[in-house]
């Protein structure tokens, strides 16, 4: 269950760059400003494997792949939209209320991916189940 929904989560991941109009290989100081925070500050002892820049019209996204199989998805500003490990994510990259509500709810789970859509913050578990919350960290389902 676990390598089916990493696998599923990493293919909607790559998916996106088929379609793109522009894709190229960016160095780590082209990213972002927030988004190179958001992976020293998180992943620090882990190295990058390469960093995309995907270009579809007018809107821009990059993509960043760590040596250690974590994908993160960043929007044009260096805001994370999804994230998605083989292992748990970092506890420094989930939010706080998230986080808490975890540990409570599901003790002993682990985090290994996070994604925004427009209205909501899904993340799914270690056991297969996804969790549902506003941007404010409450839990919707």
């Amino acid at each position: 269950m676990k390598k089916a929904l990493l696998l599923f989560l990493g293919i909607v991941l790559m998916a996106g760059s088929l379609y793109a109009d522009n894709r190229k290989q960016i160095k780590r100081d082209q990213l972002p400003k927030a988004a190179q925070h958001y992976v020293m500050d998180n992943w620090n002892n882990v190295s990058i494997s390469y960093c995309w820049q995907e270009i579809d019209g007018s809107k821009i996204e990059y993509r960043v792949r760590l040596v250690d199989g974590t994908v993160i998805l960043f929007n044009r500003d260096g805001r994370w939209k999804e994230v998605v490990s083989e292992k748990a994510l970092p506890e420094s990259a989930i939010p706080a209320s998230i986080r808490t509500y975890v540990k409570q709810m599901y003790r002993g789970s682990e985090i290994l991916a996070m994604r925004k859509d427009p209205e909501h913050c899904i993340v799914s578990l270690d056991s297969g189940e996804e969790l549902l919350f506003d941007f404010s960290g409450s839990f919707v389902r």
